[in-house]
């Protein structure tokens, strides 16, 4: 579900709806957050508040990716600008009618026979024949796509604005500057799509996969801070928020279970990058609600819970009971027996 409040108060109202029918319903730990969106919440607030980056703690100068020293006064005199902004009206003047795309695409395709574009390493280069792309508010990512998109086409677009017939636009061309700190909020904003491409490229993607990629994204953001300042800046806004998310994450159970669950994670994640207690308490989880389920003695498709030396079975021993066991041992480090080879499937 997507983080909008209303759907807390289904949540609720669904609880309350199922204690009427003796069904046990916890509307927090069953409240699984939209992964997406979260993301797009913690991009919207580094947007937001990116201009008015507090830059008291960094230098007065640096050196960028590609070795030219920056100083910090440009640069914040550029922020002022807003260069997303700016890269946004490039993008709504450039593609405002065909003729004008036409004549962005000549140019392109101009400028690569004629060896007008050159790489990093003043090397001559082509550049793909594309166009540039809008930034929607209601698709996800779009803002990173629309900055790389202005990025890869940046030659081109000096090009195009110094035509005779674009004279009328030329203060819509931005300055070195401007690409400079446009540049620097790509690279942060590159971190949570890497986290959402982790997700969203898997053909049928499971919540076991949310907390590590979650917890990579975070770390990624943390290290950035502390290698690059001025970008820890742009970053801080979007952490408060993502932290606030992952808080709610650890209040629930289901997460836990569902990396556990998962035969590609199981524990691992949780005892190589989690606290000895983090651990130890994610462990007892599992060992809990397993117990709890072998207790019932539920079998699937009955209307209620018997002991389970009373459930009609034809198997001479419940397989699920067999199957618990083999989880409690295999969580506590016992390998049990391995003439037991029950398929886990809940």
């Amino acid at each position: 579900m997507d983080n909008a409040s209303n759907n807390d108060s289904a949540m609720k109202e669904l609880s309350v709806l199922l204690s009427e029918r003796d069904i046990d319903f916890d509307p927090e730990d069953r409240r699984i957050m939209c992964f997406p969106h979260v993301l797009n919440i913690c991009t919207s607030h580094v947007l937001k508040a990116y201009t008015q980056a507090d830059f008291t703690n960094v230098a007065s100068s640096w050196i960028d990716v590609f070795g030219k020293n920056v100083d910090k006064d440009a640069y914040m005199e550029a922020l002022e600008n807003d260069p997303v902004a700016l890269g946004r009206n490039i993008v709504c003047v450039v593609r405002a009618s065909n003729l004008r795309r036409e004549s962005f695409r000549n140019t392109i395709i101009t400028g690569n026979k004629m060896k007008w574009f050159t790489d990093e390493n003043n090397q001559t280069t082509s550049l793909p024949v594309v166009e540039l792309l809008r930034d929607v508010r209601t698709r996800w990512d779009s803002v990173y796509f629309m900055i790389n998109r202005l990025w890869i086409l940046d030659q081109a677009l000096d090009c195009y604005f110094q035509l005779p017939a674009n004279r009328e636009l030329q203060d819509y061309k931005m300055n070195d500057m401007d690409w400079q700190v446009l540049q620097d909020v790509e690279v942060v904003l590159e971190i949570l799509h890497a986290a959402q491409q982790s997700m969203s490229g898997e053909s049928t993607p499971k919540l076991g996969g949310t907390v590590p990629a979650f917890e990579t994204f975070m770390e990624e953001w943390k290290r950035l801070s502390n290698a690059v300042p001025h970008c820890a800046a742009y970053i801080k806004p979007g952490l408060v928020v993502a932290d606030t998310y992952y808080k709610k994450m650890g209040k629930m159970k289901v997460y836990v279970v569902a990396m556990f669950v998962d035969p590609t994670i199981r524990m691992t994640w949780v005892n190589e990058h989690w606290s000895s207690p983090n651990a130890m308490e994610a462990d007892q989880v599992i060992k809990d609600l397993m117990t709890e389920y072998r207790a019932s003695g539920t079998l699937a498709g009955t209307a209620q819970s018997v002991p389970a030396d009373q459930v009609p079975c034809t198997f001479p021993k419940p397989k699920l009971a067999q199957a618990v066991d083999i989880i409690i041992g295999a969580i506590a480090g016992d390998e049990g027996d391995e003439t037991d080879d029950v398929p886990l499937i809940f």
